[in-house]
């Protein structure tokens, strides 16, 4: 799998949801619309979702777009990433979507990923991790068979980070998603979210 387009379209997903974003915390009524749309689609199907259709096919390089009548895996991926996104944001005063920070020399930092949110949200709550119900929900996104379970189980793992205020580095979910959909690198997404859970920041060994 190419590098550059996963790199591509993490870029691109950072791009919409971060123009959306500074124009929602600014109270633009555009953006606040688009994000209430993208919300009221994070059940649906691209196709099935015209609200959405001008900020999503304008922002994407002809490269990602499908040829056929199904979505492409980046499509799939970027639009879930919003949707996702928009669930997340609603309410709040403070962004939900927060890149991550590039690593200091010497250093380990995780990836502002899912696996790192779900451990701040252990520590946040005082859970034991790993004898819980988030654990559980964690888990169960890792080990979805199919691209629509992963949504699934993970809309409801939004829901719970949006209750404690934890954000998470969209672009990077999006490209996670791309990756997810196919069986050789989905190994690597489920092997990355497991270090972000389990790993804090230490010394470079």
């Amino acid at each position: 799998m190419a590098a550059s387009k996963t790199a591509q379209i993490r870029a691109v997903t950072t791009r919409i949801i971060s123009q959306l974003q500074d124009g929602y915390l600014a109270g633009t009524p555009n953006a606040k619309a688009n994000i209430a749309a993208f919300r009221r689609q994070a059940n649906r199907h691209l196709g099935e979702s015209p609200e959405t259709w001008a900020v999503f096919s304008e922002s994407l390089p002809a490269d990602l777009v499908g040829k056929g009548e199904n979505p492409s895996p980046a499509e799939k991926a970027i639009f879930t990433a919003l949707t996702l996104y928009a669930v997340h944001q609603q309410s709040k005063t403070e962004p939900m979507h927060v890149p991550s920070q590039p690593p200091e020399s010497g250093t380990f930092t995780a990836e502002n990923g899912l696996g790192t949110a779900v451990r701040k949200m252990a520590t946040i709550t005082d859970t034991e991790l790993f004898d819980s119900s988030l654990y559980r929900r964690f888990v169960s996104i890792v080990q979805s068979q199919t691209f629509e379970a992963t949504v699934h189980h993970l809309r409801s793992m939004i829901q719970l980070l949006r209750t404690e205020s934890i954000p998470l580095d969209y672009g990077l979910l999006a490209k996670d998603l791309y990756r997810f959909q196919f069986p050789d690198s989905k190994k690597s997404v489920q092997l990355s979210w497991a270090r972000q859970l389990y790993r804090t920041e230490s010394p470079t060994e």
